[in-house]
């Protein structure tokens, strides 16, 4: 693995990589993965600062510019997925992917590819698909 994919980096560097999928990563992908990591045990120590920081390093790595736009660098996301493998947090990155595909009704064919991409990169079971699928869906649902 390339020097500098720890376990922090690496699962925001797949959620880096979502937000680009469609060939651009906005200030509101970018917040939005703020928002999603900020909870989770391993960030709880970092501020929004400290996390804004680790995913502009992880930009620089997973990302590279072609034009006005942005693609992911294949062989850096394949590197990514293997550390969040290897430190047992697969699922769990999986399942922040979902997350922040269904936050909103403007799911598009590009994400839904990245996460069918996904899958096998994070050893990502089809019947574990569907459940988180389903979940996030009802958890996202309007009251």
């Amino acid at each position: 693995m390339q020097p500098g994919w720890d376990r922090e980096m690496s699962f925001v560097g797949v959620l880096v990589a979502l937000g680009a999928c469609d060939g651009e990563f906005a200030t509101s992908e970018r917040e939005h993965i703020v928002t999603s990591v900020q909870g989770l045990p391993m960030y709880r120590s970092k501020s929004r600062a400290e996390i804004g920081e680790l995913i502009e390093e992880v930009e620089a790595k997973i990302l590279k510019t072609e034009g006005k736009r942005v693609a992911i660098v294949d062989a850096e996301l394949e590197q990514a997925c293997k550390r969040v493998v290897a430190e047992g947090v697969g699922l769990s990155a999986f399942t922040n992917c979902v997350d922040i595909v269904y936050a909103d009704a403007n799911v598009m064919d590009e994400e839904l590819n990245f996460l069918e991409k996904l899958v096998p990169l994070l050893g990502v079971g089809k019947r574990n698909v569907d459940k988180i699928i389903d979940v996030i869906m009802i958890k996202n649902q309007a009251p």
